[in-house]
């Protein structure tokens, strides 16, 4: 699954979450070393991070819904623990 927003492509894949900004910058985390997930209210923003890196997923991002959704499966932390409330 591959999605763009404002000036940011993020890639899931069964293994890995990948976020490229606009100047080429990757970020890479593994999905079995995801620590935290955590959705902030206000910014609008899904933190994803397994402690050193940290990858932002904001909530206007077509097929936020899909992330939200395999990251569950992969990881079992639930949306309510996410903070992410419809």
């Amino acid at each position: 699954m591959c999605l763009m927003v404002w000036m940011n492509k993020i890639t899931l894949n069964s293994q890995r979450i990948v976020q490229r900004n606009m100047w080429g910058k990757i970020k890479t985390i593994e999905l079995n070393e995801i620590k935290s997930i955590k959705f902030n209210r206000f910014s609008l923003y899904l933190k994803i991070s397994n402690g050193e890196k940290v990858i932002k997923c904001h909530d206007h991002l077509v097929g936020i819904e899909e992330i939200i959704n395999m990251l569950n499966e992969k990881t079992n932390i639930t949306r309510n623990q996410m903070g992410y409330i419809e």
